[in-house]
């Protein structure tokens, strides 16, 4: 139990100033034993700090748990997932006074065997049982100063993250990700963002197989939100229950199902590919949490979309550069060499959907290695293009389901989903 650090800035540097110490230490190492052992130690350092200070540079290493996972040893991926729902909680009277401080005394007053102890701890905030008229609910309190601070939080760790990636020996661009990040959490610290989105994916999910919370909007400020309480195991804790290969298989076939539904069908994402923001309840079925990153695709750029993801399978690279330009992914400045790299990036993307790979083995961590290897070395040779913000949002969530489904370890047929991708009509 702790209390967040007053000085967010101090907090940082003094991080930079232990890992830089262990940095020294591995360069007075010479095995290959003694070097990774420092890199587990820096990665306890980064763990350690950022869980105590919150906020964005406690999301930026989430992110970096689900981005890192083909570039950073499987021993480090394991300390930063720690982050993902297992945070050090912030003391139980900061937390009571920023509830009250929200709701007023009224208002609190209406939460009913509230228990003070919570029941998870996230990057923003922590979250507490309750109940409302005799209905279970979670109540969601944000961390004091974390939605003033995320300007200067992604700013000061966008450079002191670079310590623990340039160790792995292998270079990582962080500014995407980074400012990813910074996004999200300008979205994510307004909770009130976040009920307006869960009421809208909700009504839209109605009679669908995903079991979606309730949300309590009178029980709901910017630092506030109270949602139905929903039974079921996050997704890594329910890997590790080594469910059968027939539930894995319907766990796959509903991450996705979602990717089709939200993206083509409600044109409305849940851009958050974190395992934490998926249960799985006793009879299967899939809870879908944490509605803060809910990104809105307009009708035109999910048509154009499509269109390109035809013109990939049918393998026309002029009518791909075409639809390249159409969609303002590629400036036309760059080189031939830089567009054919790109037009093999994308139908390397698209491999697992195509008929002859069917079932596609995403047990097989080659693949990812691949992408992120070419979307590196693609993204190293632009000079006039910046990585279009829409595909980093969509691709970000396609990938976090491609993660999702690597640690289910299954092979899975998708020609149903390659269908419904490029030959439904959705418009």
């Amino acid at each position: 139990m702790s209390d967040i650090p007053k000085s967010r800035k101090s907090h940082l540097f003094k991080m930079a100033a232990k890992i830089a110490v262990e940095q020294g230490k591995k360069a007075l190492s010479g095995s290959k034993e003694g070097k990774f052992k420092k890199l587990l130690d820096q990665a306890e350092i980064l763990v350690g700090h950022v869980g105590q200070l919150k906020g964005a540079a406690m999301k930026a290493i989430q992110s970096l748990s689900i981005e890192g996972y083909d570039f950073l040893p499987p021993e480090v991926i394991e300390i930063l997932e720690k982050l993902q729902s297992q945070a050090p909680r912030v003391s139980n009277e900061v937390m009571m006074k920023q509830l009250k401080s929200e709701l007023g005394e009224e208002r609190f007053s209406q939460y009913k065997n509230l228990k003070e102890e919570p029941i998870a701890s996230a990057s923003i905030g922590q979250v507490y049982e309750a109940e409302i008229d005799g209905k279970s609910v979670v109540v969601k309190v944000q961390y004091p100063g974390v939605a003033e601070s995320v300007d200067d939080d992604i700013n000061t760790l966008k450079k002191l993250l670079k310590a623990l990636v340039l160790v792995s020996q292998k270079k990582v661009r962080l500014d995407d990700l980074m400012e990813e990040a910074r996004r999200v959490l300008k979205l994510e610290t307004d909770y009130e963002y976040e009920r307006d989105s869960l009421i809208r994916y909700k009504k839209l999910f109605e009679g669908s197989e995903y079991i979606i919370p309730d949300v309590y909007p009178e029980m709901t400020t910017k630092k506030v939100i109270t949602l139905s309480k929903e039974k079921g195991l996050e997704f890594p804790a329910w890997v590790r229950s080594n469910p059968s290969k027939e539930a894995r298989q319907k766990v796959a076939d509903q991450l996705l199902n979602l990717y089709i539904k939200e993206f083509f069908e409600n044109k409305l994402v849940q851009t958050d590919p974190n395992p934490a923001n998926f249960l799985i309840s006793e009879r299967g079925e899939m809870i879908l949490l944490d509605f803060g990153a809910t990104l809105e695709f307009e009708s035109s750029f999910v048509r154009d979309y499509q269109l390109l993801i035809r013109k990939v399978f049918s393998r026309d690279r002029e009518a791909i550069l075409k639809q390249i330009f159409q969609l303002g992914f590629l400036d036309k400045r760059e080189t031939d060499e830089v567009k054919e790299v790109f037009i093999d990036f994308l139908i390397l993307s698209m491999r697992p959907f195509e008929e002859s790979r069917q079932p596609f083995d995403f047990s097989n961590g080659e693949y990812s290695q691949e992408v992120r290897s070419e979307a590196w070395r693609f993204s190293r040779m632009l000079k006039y293009s910046a990585p279009p913000k829409q595909l980093i949002f969509l691709h970000r969530k396609l990938g976090g389901i491609f993660m999702l489904l690597k640690k289910l370890d299954i092979k899975a047929d998708l020609s149903e989903f390659r269908k419904n991708m490029i030959e439904v009509d959705y418009f």
